[in-house]
């Protein structure tokens, strides 16, 4: 008989039987978010404590007494104690409260945990345990900056850029020329722009001339009397380059563009826009010159034998005695433009200049020829300086004393071209023309005669004159090589002046 069981009692199962592993149980995970959850509570609580005791806690003092030290000193052992059994009272079961709904998390729990006091520092790191891309603040320094700790733009890089609408100064101007003070620095390279004892008979009816001799006009242009007091008003408040596109060419026509139209004596002149002289050498530190408008000679103005002679001089188009550019021989003309009340004195300095080096290298050449005195007080180069309705003519020459030459300006005429309805629009025109068919055929004979005398470099007496030169030069090269040989030798002869140290042998290895 099977023995009774006693009653309310199942029989016994395996222990584990119809469990699973314990390696694969789901009840755990639900544990841990519960678990975070109590922590992130403890912390919220933990910190709003902590903040109702800054709260309370009175402000330090600030007198010299010992309760400030206190404020600040380390917690005692009964604290630590204090705050390790926290944890223990807040294990105690919480009250039956349903718990909130919980929304499915996107990352690890340890992401949520707030630090109230480093909140940026663990953002920070958290994103690079993550492998998250960096937050866009970090990147944002630059449009957050304050505006006054942004570095501000060298005035070296402002005198780079090109004109501003208010017509400043473009690139490759001069800057010393809006001061005053240029006018001595023109001074100490002998260029004056007053004074001076004037020019000769001869000069002074070729400038009349120059105003007299009647010129065909443009029968159509802003010029005409329908269109010219708009186009003046028009242009009032406009900046250099506005001027330069509509007003220059009726004041200073392009020698280039009125040989186009008809005028083939002018073919032998060529002029450039904004272009700077770097054929030249320069005679005033800073910038070479650089005029809004310039016109001079071509080489073809010389024959096949007068090139060849000036080949010595011009061996490379930088920094010659005769050049502007490589395409302009002897400049004569020259035009700035500025807007702006002291816009014209800046043109007039920066048109002294041009223009003193323009004179400068007709005084060169004849000086080559020895007949310098013949362009003594007489007028080698003009110049214009306008803006919108104002204008300034000049006229410069040299004065000849010995080997110095200084180079004085004088005043051809000024005048608005808006007075009286515009009875002066036309005088610039008509003084620019008559400069390049009068002047100019005058003043290309004179270069040709110059340059006629200089010595041909395939002559037997050129030739033989540069073998001299040589030839000077040579014992000079000899004689300085022979004093360094015989110094050499006398060094080595001569006993030395100063305590020689004694000097040891080294003994010879004895051979077995």
């Amino acid at each position: 008989m099977a023995p009774r069981q006693k009653a309310g009692r199942q029989p016994s199962v395996p222990k584990d039987q119809g469990k699973r592993p314990q390696g694969i149980k789901k009840d755990r995970p639900q544990l841990r978010p519960r678990k975070s959850a109590r922590l992130q509570q403890r912390q919220e609580r933990t910190v709003s404590k902590d903040t109702n005791i800054e709260r309370k806690r009175p402000p330090p003092s600030t007198s010299n007494t010992p309760g400030k030290e206190a404020c600040h000193s380390p917690p005692t052992a009964k604290d630590r104690k204090r705050k390790r059994e926290q944890p223990q009272k807040d294990e105690a079961p919480l009250p039956s409260v349903t718990p909130p709904q919980k929304r499915p998390r996107t990352s690890p729990p340890g992401s949520h945990i707030e630090n109230t006091i480093c909140e940026s520092t663990v953002d920070s790191v958290t994103r690079w345990i993550e492998g998250k891309p960096w937050p866009k603040e970090y990147f944002e320094q630059e449009s957050t900056m304050n505006p006054l700790l942004k570095r501000k733009t060298s005035s070296s890089s402002l005198g780079r850029k090109s004109e501003t609408s208010d017509g400043s100064v473009r690139e490759g101007k001069n800057p010393a020329a809006k001061s005053r003070l240029y006018e001595k620095t023109l001074a100490t390279a002998s260029i004056y722009m007053g004074g001076g004892p004037g020019i000769t008979d001869a000069s002074q009816a070729l400038c009349k001339s120059l105003f007299e001799a009647e010129q065909p006009l443009p029968s159509d242009s802003l010029f005409r009397d329908d269109r010219f007091e708009n186009t003046c008003e028009r242009l009032r408040n406009e900046n250099e380059a506005k001027v330069v596109r509509d007003i220059s060419p009726l004041l200073v026509p392009s020698v280039e563009v009125l040989c186009a139209h008809g005028k083939k004596h002018l073919e032998f002149m060529v002029d450039h826009v904004n272009q700077k002289w770097y054929g030249c050498v320069p005679i005033v530190s800073g910038p070479v010159p650089q005029p809004d408008y310039s016109a001079g000679c071509k080489e073809t103005i010389f024959t096949k034998d007068q090139s060849r002679k000036l080949e010595p001089f011009i061996r490379g188009w930088k920094g010659t005695p005769f050049m502007a550019t490589a395409w302009m021989y002897f400049p004569y003309l020259t035009m700035e433009v500025k807007c702006g009340n002291e816009g014209l004195n800046i043109a007039d300095r920066q048109n002294a200049h041009s223009s003193g080096v323009a004179v400068k290298q007709v005084v060169d050449l004849y000086r080559k020829v020895s007949r310098q005195h013949e362009l003594n007080q007489e007028v080698l180069s003009f110049s214009v300086s306008h803006d919108q309705e104002a204008v300034r003519i000049y006229g410069y020459y040299p004065v000849i004393d010995g080997d110095q030459t200084s180079i004085y300006r004088f005043t051809l005429k000024k005048f608005d071209i808006t007075n009286e309805g515009g009875i002066d629009k036309w005088t610039t025109f008509i003084f620019t023309t008559n400069v390049y068919d009068i002047f100019g055929p005058t003043h290309f004979e004179r270069l040709r005669s110059a340059v006629d005398q200089l010595p041909d470099p395939l002559s037997d007496q050129y030739q033989s004159q540069q073998l001299d030169v040589e030839v000077l030069s040579q014992p000079d090269e000899e004689e300085s090589q022979s004093d360094i040989v015989d110094s050499q030798d006398f060094l080595k002869s001569a006993p030395s002046s100063q305590t020689s140290q004694p000097s040891f042998k080294k003994p010879r290895s004895r051979q077995s």
